[in-house]
């Protein structure tokens, strides 16, 4: 799994980008199919924004923004946001098929004769 952060306009020191790194980095345990995970810190006067994109070795992207006047209350926003997102992501690809019935029979696969 790749991290990569990005900083725009104020955000130079490494502080911010290690605690986006850490925080980014704990994501993988929701989802062993990630590929990528890309950060993006921006800053516009009082306001800070962080910005999430997800790959998904099964072909899903997952996009995430926030805003808030702390750049760490942003993030961790940010990655509360993409929990959620990759749980559900999760839930839709398993396979809710259930159990096949012989419709002669009525009995399941799994039922003894």
């Amino acid at each position: 799994m790749n991290i990569l952060v990005t900083c725009r306009h104020e955000y130079k020191t490494d502080d911010v980008k290690n605690y986006a790194m850490e925080k980014a980095g704990k994501l993988s345990r929701f989802s062993q199919n990630i590929t990528k995970i890309e950060v993006v810190l921006n800053s516009e006067k009082e306001q800070h924004s962080a910005e999430a994109l997800i790959s998904v070795s099964r072909g899903g992207h997952l996009k995430g923004s926030v805003t808030q006047p702390n750049i760490h209350a942003a993030i961790d926003l940010l990655v509360d946001k993409m929990e959620r997102q990759l749980i559900r992501f999760k839930e839709r690809m398993k396979d809710h098929r259930g159990t096949r019935r012989n419709e002669s029979t009525g009995r399941t696969d799994t039922d003894d004769i």
